[in-house]
């Protein structure tokens, strides 16, 4: 397993209401274009981990499974590795290899 590339990705996101700010007061006349900007919005930047596994016989001396992943904002290396190892070995054993 090697990590082959990390990027980072920003979302931003409004907030869930979608009415008029000014709607009752003002008789709908602003309408739903003024809701958002004064109920907030929220940035977060992830960053994203691409890995590469390779799974050689040594028996056979060649690649017998490869594969690639990416996660976002991995916290804890170890947890995030047992759970690669994981989800690598099912896939292993989705396509038959052992």
């Amino acid at each position: 397993m090697r990590p082959v590339a990390t990027d980072r990705e920003t979302v931003v996101t409004s907030s869930a209401y979608a009415g008029p700010y000014y709607g009752g007061f003002w008789g709908g006349y602003w309408g739903y274009g003024w809701g958002n900007p004064y109920m907030g919005t929220s940035v977060q930047t992830n960053t994203i981990v691409y890995i590469e596994t390779l799974f050689y016989s040594l028996d056979q001396n060649k690649l017998i499974w490869s594969g690639q992943s990416k996660t976002a904002n991995p916290s804890n290396v170890a947890s995030f590795v047992r759970d690669l190892v994981a989800s690598a070995v099912w896939e292993m054993n989705k396509a038959h290899i052992f």
